[in-house]
Order: C-alpha cells, then structure tokens, then sequence
C-alpha cells in the first residue's frame, strides 16, 4: 500500500462509495417487528375463583419463575379455573434454553401448588398476544360439537404440531362431558349432601389397575369397566344405601350429555355450505414459535 499509493486511494474510495450507498439502501423502520423469546405457562383448576388461583397457583409459580436467568417481564392473569402466566425472556437467551430453565422452575414450585390439581402445569414457546398464522374450522352436519373437539384435538392438532416453526395448536370448542343436575331437597331427605355425592363421582370415573389373574396354566389381565362415559352410564350409579336399598344417581340426579362449556358458541360462514343445515364447528389456531422460525 505504501509503494502503491494510487491503488490505495482507488480502494478506499471504492470501499467508501459502496459502503455509502449501502448504508442509504438500509431499510429503517421506527418500530422494528422483533419477536422476544416468550414462553407461556397455563394452569387449570376447575372450580377455583381468580382470587384462589392468583394466591395459590400464580404467586408460588411467579417465585421460582422470577430466579431464572434473563428473565424480563412476568405477567399472569387469573380467571375463573384458570391461570396463565406469559414470561418474557431477554434477546440474547435461547428459547429452547428458556423452556428448559422454566420446566425445573415448574417443579420446584411443584410443592407449594394445590395437591389436588388435575394436571401439572403445562408451557408452550408461543407469545399469547400473538395472533394465530393460520386458522382451520372444522364443521359437521353429522357430529356433534364434543366429537369434532375430540378429532381436533387428538387427530389433526397433534400432526399440525410437529410441522416445523409450530408452536402450539389452539383448539376452540369444548370436549364432551356429563352434566349432573342434582335435586337437592331429594338428596337431602336421603340424608347425604353435595360434597358426598362429588366423592362418589370422583370414585366412580378412575381408570386404576386391579392386576392379574394367575391360573394353573394361564394369566389372564383384568380390565375393569370403571369408566363411566355416557349420561346412561351415571343413572345406574350407586350413591349410596338408604334402610339397606341402594340408591341409584337416576333417582336424585339427572344426567345430560353435553359438552364442557355449554355457553360457548361458534359460527362459521361459507358460501358453499347449505344456509338452512345446521353445523357442529370446532376451530383451530395455529401459533408460531416465538423464535420467529418460518413454518
């Protein structure tokens, strides 16, 4: 470069001009989209009012939550049987390293939530304020709103989860369930109240194995037929004994197929449907990771 000053002054000079023209050409833009590493943590505890999940569920978690490393912002929100709690991590952490931090932070919080919990807590690597990419309605003439929620849920949500750059896949409906519509006066002059008949139902639906059969020459399983899935199922059930008789659930309750939330409605329009049939419909969200990988 010394013995060749012009050469020099060429180079730089081209150096100069092309770094200028790529700095104009550089795109700006006053809010940049950046998508932070967040991670999404939902309870659920039927029965259990904002207060009780915020005190119970969400603080103990939001403790443990709180000592993890690049952690930035914790929100959480209580509803009625639920808690969602959304973490926001720092740029520079790995969401996969995230979710690894939160599920040890999930455990050690493990003994300080309700014991009687019907699941641990769950997380996905999706942003909750996210709008879902890409939305599927599933829609049926012959089925009912549960047995679509079921397929959804077990059949096409599972296969759209493991495409690439998916985070998590919203199912909107409700499973199928059986509703109890206890008549109280019968029950108590039967002399039980609602707590014993709650026991009861919760006794009734296990699915516990009871072991083997060991014959001379054979073994066999045994499959107990514990699980009561129908409304018909919960008429035969016994409650309890009254002078020696037993006393059937038909005779104090009645039971009703139905689905788990019974106020939620879903409509859907398309112009090749029949405008005078109506549609059980379920519906799917699918939300990307937060990472921002392309799907």
């Amino acid at each position: 470069f010394i013995n060749r000053p012009v050469m020099t002054v060429l180079l730089s000079l081209a150096a100069l001009v092309f770094g200028i023209f790529t700095y104009k050409s550089m795109p700006v833009n006053d809010l940049p989209g950046v998508d932070y590493p967040v991670i999404q943590v939902t309870v659920s505890y039927p029965g259990a009012d904002p207060t009780i999940m915020g005190a119970n569920v969400a603080s103990p978690l939001e403790q443990q939550f709180m000592q993890i490393p690049g952690i930035e912002l914790v929100t959480s929100r209580n509803s009625f049987g639920a808690t969602q709690v959304v973490l926001q991590f720092s740029m520079n952490k790995s969401i996969d390293a995230a979710a690894t931090d939160v599920q040890s932070a999930i455990q050690r919080a493990m003994g300080n939530l309700p014991s009687d919990l019907p699941s641990p807590p769950s997380f996905s690597k999706d942003n909750p304020n996210d709008e879902p990419i890409y939305v599927i309605a599933v829609m049926s003439k012959n089925y009912t709103s549960g047995d679509l929620y079921d397929y959804a849920f077990s059949e096409v949500s599972q296969r759209i989860s493991m495409v690439e750059g998916v985070s998590k896949v919203d199912v909107y409906g409700a499973p199928r369930s059986v509703r109890i519509e206890v008549d109280v006066d019968k029950l108590a002059n039967l002399g039980y109240n609602t707590s014993d008949l709650q026991n009861v139902l919760s006794r009734s639906t296990n699915m516990t194995g009871v072991g083997n059969l060991n014959g001379p020459s054979s073994q066999f399983v045994l499959f107990p037929n514990t699980q009561l899935s129908t409304a018909k199922d919960y008429e035969n059930l016994v409650v309890g004994y009254k002078n020696g008789a037993p006393i059937f659930l038909s005779e104090i309750a009645k039971a009703v197929n139905e689905i788990q939330f019974n106020t939620l409605n879903l409509s859907f329009w398309n112009r090749e449907l029949n405008p005078g049939a109506e549609y059980a419909s379920v519906a799917m969200g699918v939300r990307k990771r937060a990472d921002g990988n392309a799907i």
